[in-house]
């Protein structure tokens, strides 16, 4: 989830348990495989921050350099407004007549009555206004199918955008022949079969290092780090390597074998799924999809035993509870859950929502619902995971936030809407939430905190004591679903530093805030996210040059001001819970 750490919208969704009707379990229906993934290179959900780190300039600033305003006049009256319309002579207009004028949109800045407008203030509004005409007409060519002129002006708008050029992946070598002499005598030292740790870990991290279009390398590095007891570590080294050679099926073999050691059944399904999903011609598709079938049947099965025990956990529990309250309730609602968990992420979800959609205030517009969905199916049909039936619901709620439920379940704060510069940045948001649902990641957390919820409930700190338990993966699952979602945002067309700029935007949302308790904090800082973020779209080659939707998303801001309080408003109740997800 994008925003607000603590527990918001999660109590609710653990609390939909009551009253939930039941229906025949379906066991089947869980972790169904992907079928909608694009055949396109997956990046690799685990990636290694050092790896942005070391290629990328750090940054403290605006949206990590991507797009920063230009120098700020210093003079104290307005400056004049740049034309959008001056560009080089050399951009062709394709098609038989200019584009038609675009009629000027309301700003998006909102100032708070009462408050003083200073020149500065004053400048910066002017260049950001300036900067929004250039998108504006950016957007126009690119719906008119001149991409080459689109580009100029989103180019001109990001002027200073310093986005290197993508990181060039030379070709996989599987014979070391077609490597240097100096490749060669590396690989030699690790054949030599010596014991000693350093005859084997200094010319295998030198050739991945130097040669990583060496697969065999790769493939014995993880190996070697497997062998000295560091599984995590050997994990993540062949991750990365998926991530830059995806079609390499021995890196996947070998990924498989090690979550296969560690009893990784999901991981290791979804690995196997991945090498199919890109490479459907491949020869070797057909065996990573029976690897996919077998390690998700694994995975079921095991879940299943686990959601047994918890079923027998929660009702001894549940019997202690109406002993020491006499509520017969507390035993009910455990059994309720598991049963409805074995059931799959489908159902679980579609209930979730129902309750939730109950005790929150949905804001109940046509237009503002029919905008969001049409983003959130656009999304969704690049995402996978078509088993899943995705809708999008808006809360009112003037907070920048959003959260996903298993089954494509999206919820997304009215105050998101409000405070996302572009349509670019809302799908931003919301593919991040729908890559939540993709990997899983709800249904995960809570299978794994179920039973532990069920054990501390009783106690008065049981709620904190549970989100120990998961806060520690769903960190994880923020990482990976900032990668997924911007992988999801590029494929569907939209400029790729959306996600990005609206990381921007909490920074500086949440400057003056005290931080949230390091356990209770989901997601990475953003500065780190902003950090592997930008090093995703540089090595991927995402461009940020692409649709921005700027027009639409203000008339549906401008509209959505008039049903919704203003930001400032004193708020005598909360609308809305707290979530974490």
């Amino acid at each position: 989830m994008m925003v607000k750490d603590g527990l918001r919208y999660w109590p609710l969704g653990m609390a939909f348990l009551l009253g939930v009707g039941l229906q025949p379990v379906r066991a089947a229906e869980m972790f169904l495989p992907p079928t909608g993934l694009a055949q396109e290179e997956l990046i690799a959900l685990t990636e290694v921050d050092s790896l942005a780190q070391a290629r990328l300039p750090q940054s403290e600033g605006s949206a990590i350099d991507l797009l920063p305003l230009p120098p700020q006049p210093t003079a104290a009256v307005d400056p004049p407004r740049e034309a959008p319309a001056s560009l080089p002579t050399t951009i062709e207009v394709k098609g038989d007549s200019p584009a038609p004028p675009v009629e000027p949109s309301p700003p998006t800045t909102d100032n708070s009555p009462g408050v003083p407008t200073t020149p500065q203030l004053a400048a910066e509004q002017a260049v950001q206004e300036a900067r929004l005409a250039l998108l504006r007409e950016g957007d126009r060519y690119w719906q008119l199918g001149d991409l080459t002129t689109a580009r100029t002006y989103y180019q001109k708008a990001k002027a200073d955008l310093n986005v290197p050029p993508p990181h060039v992946i030379p070709p996989a070598v599987l014979e070391i022949s077609q490597l240097p002499p100096a490749a060669q005598v590396y690989w030699r030292e690790v054949q030599s079969g010596s014991q000693l740790y350093t005859a084997q870990a200094v010319p295998l991290q030198l050739l991945v290092e130097q040669f990583p279009e060496f697969i065999p390398a790769q493939v014995r590095f993880g190996e070697f780090l497997a062998q000295q007891g560091s599984l995590k570590e050997a994990c993540a080294h062949l991750e990365k390597a998926a991530s830059l050679y995806p079609d390499q099926p021995d890196i996947q073999r070998g990924l498989i074998t090690l979550y296969d050691r560690q009893q990784q059944w999901l991981e290791a399904a979804l690995a196997a799924q991945r090498f199919a999903l890109l490479n459907p011609d491949h020869p070797a598709t057909p065996e990573f999809e029976q690897l996919a079938a077998e390690r998700m049947q694994r995975f079921r099965r095991r879940l299943q035993g686990q959601l047994r025990e918890g079923m027998v956990v929660g009702a001894l529990t549940g019997l202690v509870g109406v002993a020491l309250t006499g509520n017969p309730l507390l035993s009910l609602d455990s059994i309720q859950m598991m049963t409805l968990m074995m059931q799959g992420e489908s159902a679980l979800g579609r209930s979730a929502a129902r309750n939730i959609s109950r005790q929150v205030k949905l804001l109940e517009d046509a237009a503002v619902q029919t905008y969001v969905n049409e983003v959130g199916q656009r999304l969704a049909k690049v995402a996978g995971r078509n088993e899943f039936a995705y809708e999008f619901f808006v809360i009112k709620d003037n907070d920048l936030n959003a959260f996903a439920l298993p089954g494509g379940k999206i919820f997304v704060n009215s105050g998101a809407i409000l405070k996302a510069s572009t349509e670019a940045e809302l799908a931003g948001l919301l593919a991040h939430e729908i890559a939540h649902t993709v990997l899983s990641h709800g249904f995960r957390l809570m299978t794994q905190g179920t039973a532990t919820a069920n054990l501390t409930r009783l106690l008065p700190a049981g709620g904190y004591v549970t989100g120990i338990v998961v806060t520690s993966y769903s960190r994880e699952m923020e990482r990976e679903a900032d990668i997924l979602g911007t992988q999801i945002l590029a494929r569907a067309g939209y400029a790729a530093d959306g996600l990005l700029n609206l990381m921007h935007t909490l920074k500086k949302e949440y400057r003056n805030q005290e931080p949230p308790l390091p356990w209770f904090s989901t997601h990475p800082p953003t500065n780190e996210r902003i950090r592997y973020i930008r090093g995703l779209m540089r090595d991927r080659g995402y461009t940020p040059f692409a649709f921005e939707g700027l027009e639409r998303h203000q008339r549906i801001q401008a509209h959505l001001r008039t049903l919704v309080d203003p930001p400032n408003a004193p708020k005598s109740k909360r609308e809305t819970a707290k979530t974490p997800q």
